[in-house]
């Protein structure tokens, strides 16, 4: 089990912190290096960050003053020593069998990205699925799908990455929705990407989160 890197931005988070690093710690690929960026929270998410950090030795906590999601991305990928990379936000959930199963899809279609279906949620709890259905994209044809926003979508956090994908990358700072601009760059890498129809991520709509805050501009 080669080790994958799960870099989490945080950012005055407290109320659904412990929900997030409860799928992390749990899941079922245990080899887990989970790097906590604490941007600069002023409520008691970093707090929180330490007390699991004495917990569980695989997590590493790096608290800095606020950057932004971007600039925790980029620093989360600079300490990361694991072969594969994998994002997630601090308020959402996901399968405890998510980065297991992106692993043995990873493997078995000798791809340098996999990704999985989702899940938008509120309130209610979202019910994960287990399709067993899998696409398998060429570059060329991971592209054409996210320019047309299709099923693999312009998002970090329902992905797995080989790690050496992110050597000449940083996410732009200061911009919202900064996943688009890093994604097809990253694309234009792989030989190939596939994706499971199955339901591994649970993604937190709510009124003030960031991408629901942003002017035209």
């Amino acid at each position: 089990m080669e080790k994958i890197s799960v870099i989490m931005p945080i950012y005055n988070i407290e109320k659904y912190l412990k929900r997030a690093l409860k799928c992390l710690i749990n899941q079922t690929y245990s080899n887990l290096e989970i790097i906590l960026i604490d941007d600069g929270s002023t409520d008691k998410s970093g707090k929180i960050c330490d007390e699991y950090a004495k917990k569980d030795n695989r997590i590493k906590v790096i608290h800095q003053k606020n950057a932004g999601v971007a600039v925790s991305r980029n620093v989360g990928i600079k300490h990361a020593t694991g072969m594969y990379i994998g994002f997630v936000d601090s308020d959402d959930i996901f399968s405890l069998d998510m980065y297991n199963i992106l692993y043995q899809n990873m493997q078995k279609y000798s791809a340098d990205i996999s990704a999985c279906n989702y899940e938008t949620f509120y309130e209610n709890e979202p019910s994960f699925t287990n399709e067993d259905n899998v696409v398998v994209f060429s570059s060329i044809g991971a592209i054409e799908d996210i320019i047309s926003d299709g099923i693999l979508t312009n998002f970090l956090w329902n992905k797995l990455f080989k790690k050496e994908l992110f050597l000449d990358i940083n996410f732009p700072e200061g911009k919202i929705y900064e996943d688009m601009y890093v994604l097809p760059k990253i694309f234009e890498k792989v030989k190939k990407v596939c994706y499971t129809k199955t339901k591994l991520y649970g993604y937190f709509q709510r009124a003030n989160s960031y991408v629901n805050s942003y002017s035209l501009e």
